[in-house]
C-alpha cells in the first residue's frame, strides 16, 4: 500500500509544541516534552446569533425567534490574536439567520482561520445551496448537523 501525501494546511508553534492541520482536516501535535502546555486555544465554539425559529423543546441553547444577533466584527477583533489555521466551530441558535455571516466567514478565511458551521437539521433543505457554496468557496471547511430525528422527509 502506498503511502497517502497530504499537504499542510497550517502550521503554528502553540505553546512548547507545533501543530499541522492537514488538507484533510487531520490535525498533527509534535512536541519534545511528554506533555503538551498551549499557550492559546487551538479551536473556539462560536454562537453568533440566539436566534432560531427551529423551536426545538429540548434546546440546550434557549434559542428562539426572540434571539438576538451577535456583532460579528467584535467578535472578529477578539479572535483575530489567535494564529492562522486555530478552528472555529460557528453556530447558535441558527448561524444562517445572521446577516452578517458571509462577510464574517469572508474576514475568518482572508485571516487564514478554519470555519465550520453548525446547523440544525431542520434547515437543512432551506441552506443546503448556501452551505454548498459557502464550501466551494472556501468560506467554511466542514458542516455539523443537529440531528433531532423529527424532520418530514
Amino acid at each position: 500500500m502506498g503511502a497517502i501525501n497530504l499537504n499542510i494546511l497550517y502550521r503554528y508553534k502553540n505553546g512548547n509544541y507545533f501543530v499541522s492541520i492537514l488538507e484533510d482536516g487531520t490535525k498533527i501535535r509534535e512536541a519534545n516534552d511528554d506533555k503538551l502546555i498551549a499557550d492559546f486555544p487551538e479551536s473556539l465554539d462560536i454562537k453568533i446569533t440566539n436566534y432560531c425559529d427551529a423551536g426545538c423543546s429540548y434546546c440546550h441553547e434557549k434559542s428562539t425567534i426572540a434571539g438576538k444577533h451577535g456583532d460579528l466584527d467584535k467578535a472578529f477583533d477578539i479572535l483575530k490574536v489567535l494564529p492562522a489555521g486555530t478552528e472555529l466551530a460557528i453556530g447558535g441558535g441558527d448561524p444562517m439567520s445572521h446577516p452578517d455571516l458571509e462577510k464574517f466567514l469572508i474576514k475568518l478565511k482572508n485571516n487564514n482561520y478554519i470555519a465550520n458551521i453548525t446547523i440544525n437539521e431542520k434547515h437543512l433543505d432551506r441552506y443546503e445551496a448556501i452551505l454548498l457554496d459557502f464550501e466551494n468557496r472556501g468560506l467554511i471547511k466542514a458542516i455539523g448537523i443537529s440531528f433531532c430525528n423529527t424532520r418530514n422527509r
